[in-house]
């Protein structure tokens, strides 16, 4: 299976412990973003800001939290693929 997703970022840091993976989803707007999940009853935690964005955390079914940041660095322009044009025979 295949799935379309939006424009996405991968950042590697390094980790003073081994084994260590994050996995954040980003938003463009951290605010709308917890108002519309409490509309919802998803609650969040409450939002932090860090030099690299604002994050909130909400709890995922079955143990586990999920990180979602409005990021505040410097960010590469999305890329635009276009699907190949195909020439009529």
């Amino acid at each position: 299976m295949i799935f379309a997703l939006p424009p996405a970022e991968v950042a590697i840091h390094p980790a003073e412990e081994n084994n260590v993976h994050e996995f954040y989803l980003m938003c463009d707007d951290i605010g709308a973003l917890v108002n519309q999940m409490e509309s919802l009853k998803v609650e969040c935690s409450k939002v932090q800001q860090l030099s690299w964005g604002l994050l909130t955390k909400i709890e995922l079914p079955g143990s586990g939290k999920l990180g979602i940041y409005q990021p505040l660095h410097a960010r590469p322009k999305p890329m635009r693929v276009e699907a190949p044009k195909i020439k009529a025979a």
